[in-house]
């Protein structure tokens, strides 16, 4: 198992080694996971999250914040009016919050909200919380290409922090498609400059295959759950090293089971769910300043120097040394 990891990290990293920034990217937030009920937290701290992205709502939010707490976790929580009294009421938890999830969630897509309507929901949230970060998830497929940049900026606009999801795997476009996850950084950063965007990628198996979308057929006439599945290993290596390649500010794991409706919080296979505290420990390392060069004249700078991976005590780098 652990020589497998080893294998799919260096192959990653190799295949994207042409962006200098794989080295340390620009990761500016350690792993997170969406939408974990508090019991999972010392499970997701086991995995290598340092951050829970949205309340559950399966304790009281006082209690959440405990479990926060105590598994030295913090987290973005999804704005409501619920949420909002809360931390109105209770400063004394405001270390443990980066910020707000604005909703709905993937406005552009399910959330079906227009860029104006997510521009009033965030003035109206900086109102009662001004120094408050404001992060929007938005629907990583039509980010593909079928929204102009004029649009994503648009929508941009209502977020201090943005994010999008797009599973090339589940969603049935196949290993090929992986690709598209630095496409829609490239043009996110191009359309909002200077905004950090973070990738929720893929790690659970989603059993989309029973939905009704997978029962649908293609434009051949196919039925798309044919072609979906959960990704292995080796294509969560890939989406993580695609993801920090095009300078994600941060990674955020889908864990969990969708199927006809939602099926339950957590569904990441064994092979995937034992090379997390690695592949998270890489990620969440990588959102350190790094230390500048000991000699910048004979030293190689700060931002093409080497991830390593320590396996039974020895160390491995991960982008070949050049």
């Amino acid at each position: 198992m652990k020589r497998f990891l080893l294998i799919f990290l260096v192959f990653a990293s190799t295949a994207f080694a042409g962006n200098s920034q794989l080295a340390t990217g620009n990761l500016k937030f350690g792993p997170a996971t969406w939408y974990q009920p508090a019991e999972n937290f010392p499970a997701c701290r086991a995995r290598g999250m340092t951050t829970i992205c949205g309340y559950a709502a399966t304790v009281p939010l006082d209690a959440w914040c405990a479990a926060l707490k105590a598994n030295g976790l913090t987290a973005w929580c999804q704005y409501t009016a619920q949420t909002a009294a809360f931390f109105a009421a209770h400063p004394e938890y405001r270390q443990l919050i980066l910020g707000w999830i604005e909703l709905p969630d993937e406005p552009n897509g399910g959330g079906n909200a227009t860029p104006a309507q997510c521009a009033d929901e965030y003035r109206s949230i900086k109102a009662a919380f001004p120094d408050w970060p404001i992060l929007l998830n938005l629907d990583g497929r039509p980010l593909r290409s079928q929204t102009s940049l004029a649009t994503m900026a648009a929508y941009g606009a209502a977020g201090d922090v943005l994010a999008f999801d797009y599973y090339a795997i589940n969603d049935g476009d196949g290993p090929g498609a992986i690709v598209q996850i630095g496409n829609i950084l490239r043009m996110l950063h191009q359309a909002c400059p200077g905004k950090p965007v973070i990738a929720v990628l893929e790690s659970s198996d989603q059993d989309l295959r029973v939905s009704d979308w997978g029962k649908s057929l293609d434009a051949s006439g196919k039925v798309l759950g044919l072609s979906m599945r959960g990704p292995t290993l080796l294509e969560v290596g890939q989406s993580a090293a695609t993801a920090v390649a095009n300078d994600a500010a941060g990674v955020i794991w889908f864990e969990q089971v969708i199927g006809a409706g939602w099926e339950k919080f957590y569904g990441v296979p064994a092979p995937i769910e034992a090379a997390m505290p690695a592949i998270n420990g890489i990620l969440n390392a990588n959102a350190q300043p790094r230390p500048p060069p000991a000699n910048p004249a004979t030293t190689r700078p700060v931002w093409m120097l080497d991830i390593t991976l320590t396996v039974d005590g020895l160390v491995y780098d991960l982008v070949p040394r050049k």
